[in-house]
């Protein structure tokens, strides 16, 4: 089953800021995803890239994030079987919701919510195979 079809498990207890922030750094971390961000303008995707990977290489040295190479959320929507493309479309568009109110928001706590979507949509985008 992909991971594109599965539901959000609200957590049976509360957790901590502290233990929020430790989640998120290991799913992104057993994910290999760094804290470099590209944003591509011709579509308006903004995600975290592959640590080690070209386009973190790329960025860091040209000191730029706007449009480094294709954008891996339509390339990876192109190949996402039909059936499953109103998942995707669905979870990449949480995301960059999500994405765009943390940015704006003056608030910096972190909600389990986030995290699993975050978690859901770059096991999408970096490990399923079609």
């Amino acid at each position: 089953m992909s991971v594109l079809k599965s539901r959000y498990k609200r957590p049976t207890r509360p957790y901590s800021q502290k233990e929020l922030s430790d989640l998120h750094n290991k799913n992104l971390s057993s994910l290999g995803i760094g804290f470099t961000n590209v944003c591509h303008t011709k579509c308006g995707h903004s995600y975290y890239v592959k640590t080690g990977g070209r386009k973190e290489r790329l960025i860091k040295e040209s000191n730029n994030d706007r449009d480094i190479g294709n954008c891996s959320i339509c390339w990876k929507m192109g190949r996402t079987p039909p059936e499953l493309r109103s998942y995707a479309n669905e979870i990449i568009n949480a995301y960059l919701d999500d994405k765009e109110y943390e940015m704006n928001s003056k608030e910096n706590r972190l909600v389990h919510r986030s995290i699993e979507l975050e978690r859901v949509f770059f096991t999408w985008l970096y490990l399923e195979a079609y």
